[in-house]
């Protein structure tokens, strides 16, 4: 059972497809499997979640410009991000005194060796582009 307000590896499952909500706003739903059930996630496609819902699109691995075309969307969009490995976090939420757990975000798949993460981090070299305005501590 998947629970709030915690993050889990999993991958993008059949059904992805073009939601609409009651009062007309557009998505696009994400189904998710892993290993403690099944969720989705919905990607707003609004003007002001614009560049978020790009930026979701390019951690399914889509091409932008492969979204400009309406029989993309309905035909091949699910089948392309089918499979996809990603990471997601939960989180608790009330409607109408009934309570969910929503995914919140996805993003690539996280590595489950934090420790090889952690140790790749710290041997990276420094770039202070990466990082305007900062100075480093030393």
């Amino acid at each position: 059972m998947i629970k709030a307000d915690c993050r889990y590896n999993g991958i993008v499952a059949p059904g992805s497809q073009l939601y609409e909500t009651q009062t007309g706003t557009l998505g696009y739903q994400v189904m998710i499997d892993c290993s403690e059930g099944s969720t989705s996630f919905v990607i707003w496609l609004t003007d002001k979640n614009r560049n978020r819902a790009k930026k979701y699109f390019e951690i399914l691995g889509v091409d932008p410009d492969k979204l400009k075309d309406p029989g993309y969307i309905e035909y091949q969009l699910g089948l392309d991000i089918e499979g996809q490995e990603i990471s997601f976090g939960t989180k608790d939420e009330e409607f109408n005194g009934r309570h969910s757990v929503r995914v919140i975000w996805i993003g690539k798949k996280s590595d489950p060796n934090l420790s090889r993460s952690a140790a790749r981090f710290f041997g990276a070299p420094i770039n202070n582009d990466d990082y305007p305005g900062e100075e480093l501590a030393f």
